[in-house]
């Protein structure tokens, strides 16, 4: 008997572990194909018929034998608007190398991370080595570069100089880019991690541009695979508004709108563009969904996915709920699944007060947890959850045990603490009977977010309310340090922890990365300063093998930054070998202190260094 138990428990576990593979190789397969599927439609829609692609997981690996470099670009770019550009893999090959003929002055600037290759026409009197050397300068020396130019018989137009210097420190912003000039004009096609980084791009450069020089920017923003796909729609007082929604393109946004237009309904926030929807109909069981939700006084509709939740009050017939339902049921498409849920009339607790917890977040970030919890367990449980979430020194609990309350209280506590750690400030409270939340948020995928966490963590028969304002964010000017209030705060973080290696290798270790995102949070507040990152080690091996490994950490810490988007064009990385100890090689101690990094500002203040005075706490051991 007791044999037989266990043979049954193990298929049962068995089973369920079997179809929670196959769940995960199923999505992981649904993703791949729509990236593929979306790369390739953007490709026939802009006439790329050379390339093609194929999936790994979330990777994508396009290939194919581009007809010149500007064609691999802008295949590379057609595809980065749909996926995240780091999810790109590039495996094309370049057939050849388009020559200018033309007479006409022109130049372009492709760059991909260090690869930069440069084609075009300079006036004649443009040395062409002079300007290659310049770019290298001006982008760091691990650069990349390729270069196709030659000169023409006609004198530099007005400006141009100062449109190369334009062009060159536009380049040196952006990860992906492609910039087109003529006598005149410059065109910057790109790639940029989000909308505000886009906006601030755009404002900078024009700035440093002439009024002579005609500007036009195409950057775009590649769009997240977004899991799960959620809409929500709320009607209330016969009024219906969209709360959180996610769609795959801009057609299918342009449809909802006028599909809203005609029933009435109200857009509260932008659609979140992405990948990931559940299949082609996802459009079709939207519309059906407020279609039903139009016949309802009160009620939402909740699409998560190929799952549909649709609720009403309890003031509605129950028959007519239930026709309503069944008239859904029979729209929707096949394979989406749809649960309908219409509450028992509200009632109040036994003392006649409604027994309620409470979780706020005021603007200063201060958290306060209050109201009822059934056990001490579930107290420590939301202590440890909201410290986690807000920090312990951020939280004040004030929170009372009692008996009776239902055995969802917990999951929906838990669950309250989460959706308020989505939010800027705001309020979520519980009852027995509804889950309300208000506030403000200052990203427009919040709406979703709080939506599907909702969704996920309760039950069918848990009903909440979602009142969020979206504030976008204030756009703060930042003063930057001048070149030694910059040394003085990089001295400051080397003297508590040097930059260190594996040993015998110019490969950061773990705690010199973490030392790397502190000295780039520092870098990008500084303004146009110059260092130079200096690489040391002790005496011991031989004199030039030293100078090399000094020279190879120097250029590893130059690219580490560059990685974190610190804009190194005024950089060098220069190693020094073992020719410049601070203590005695003799020793084991002494070894340690002389195998370091150092940064030291150069120009105007050359005098001064940084992370010269090493503590033994920032020993980098080799």
């Amino acid at each position: 008997m007791k044999l037989s138990t266990w043979f049954y428990s193990l298929i049962s576990f068995l089973v369920v572990a079997g179809l929670c593979y196959a769940a995960a190789f199923l999505s992981v397969r649904i993703v791949e194909e729509t990236s593929k599927d979306q790369v390739r439609r953007i490709w026939i829609d802009n006439d790329v018929s050379w390339a093609e692609v194929e999936a790994d997981g979330l990777q994508l690996f396009v290939f194919g034998d581009a007809p010149d470099e500007g064609e691999r670009f802008r295949a590379i770019t057609l595809a980065g608007k749909i996926v995240d550009a780091a999810r790109i893999i590039d495996q094309m090959n370049v057939v050849r190398l388009e020559r200018k003929d033309q007479a006409d002055i022109s130049l372009e600037l492709l760059k991909r991370d260090n690869k930069v290759s440069i084609y075009g026409v300079l006036p004649k009197d443009d040395d062409k080595t002079v300007f290659e050397q310049n770019l290298r300068t001006e982008l760091g020396d691990d650069v990349q570069l390729r270069s196709l130019l030659e000169n023409v018989d006609q004198p530099a137009p007005k400006d141009w100089s100062s449109l190369l210097r334009l062009a060159v420190f536009s380049l040196e912003q952006l990860r992906y880019a492609k910039i087109s000039l003529t006598e005149q004009d410059m065109h910057i096609d790109g790639m940029v991690a989000d909308h505000v980084q886009k906006q601030s791009l755009i404002r900078t450069i024009t700035s440093k541009a002439s009024k002579d020089i005609a500007l036009s920017f195409e950057l775009t923003v590649p769009r997240p695979v977004i899991a799960p796909f959620t809409f929500r729609a709320v009607r209330e007082e016969g009024r219906t508004r969209i709360s959180a929604c996610s769609m795959e393109s801009e057609t299918e946004i342009v449809a909802l709108r006028e599909k809203t237009a005609a029933l009435d309904i109200k857009i509260d926030v932008p659609c979140q563009l992405g990948l990931g929807a559940p299949d082609a109909d996802w459009l079709k069981a939207i519309f059906h969904s407020l279609d039903a939700l139009d016949e309802l006084t009160a009620g939402t509709v909740t699409l998560l996915d190929r799952d549909i939740k649709l609720q009403t009050d309890a003031e509605i017939e129950e028959d007519r709920f239930a026709a309503i339902t069944a008239d859904l049921e029979r729209q929707v498409p096949a394979l989406y699944a749809l649960e309908s849920y219409r509450p028992n009339p509200i009632t109040a607790s036994v003392d006649g007060k409604d027994d309620e917890f409470v979780v706020t977040k005021s603007p200063e970030g201060l958290v306060q947890l209050r109201g009822l919890i059934r056990s001490a367990a579930n107290k420590e449980i939301l202590n440890s959850l909201a410290s986690a979430r807000f920090g312990s020194e951020q939280l004040y609990i004030s929170l009372e045990e009692k008996s009776g309350l239902p055995s969802s209280w917990d999951t929906k506590s838990m669950t309250a603490v989460e959706v308020l750690s989505l939010l800027k400030n705001g309020v979520v409270r519980v009852n027995r009977d509804v889950i309300d939340i208000s506030g403000i948020t200052d990203e427009t995928s919040t709406q979703s977010n709080v939506t599907s966490l909702l969704a996920q963590k309760l039950s069918e028969e848990d009903i909440y309310q979602i009142d969020l304002a979206y504030v976008a964010p204030r756009q703060i000017t930042v003063t930057k340090l001048d070149g030694v209030a910059c040394d003085t705060q990089i001295k400051e973080r080397m003297e508590k922890g040097n930059i260190k290696f594996e040993s015998g290798s110019d490969r950061v270790d773990g705690d010199g990365l973490k030392r790397l995102d502190e000295i780039a949070k520092i870098l990008k507040t500084c303004g146009d300063v110059s260092f130079e990152i200096a690489g040391h080690t002790d005496s011991q091996g031989r004199e030039e093998m030293n100078k090399n490994l000094s020279q190879s950490r120097a250029n590893a810490v130059l690219r580490e930054l560059q990685r974190r988007r610190v804009s190194t064009a005024r950089f060098v990385a220069k190693g020094y070998g073992e020719t410049m100890p601070i203590a005695d090689n003799q020793t084991a101690e002494g070894r340690e202190f002389n195998r370091r990094i150092e940064f030291r500002l150069i120009g105007e203040n050359e005098t001064r260094s940084s992370g010269s005075a090493v503590s033994e706490a920032g020993l980098a051991n080799e």
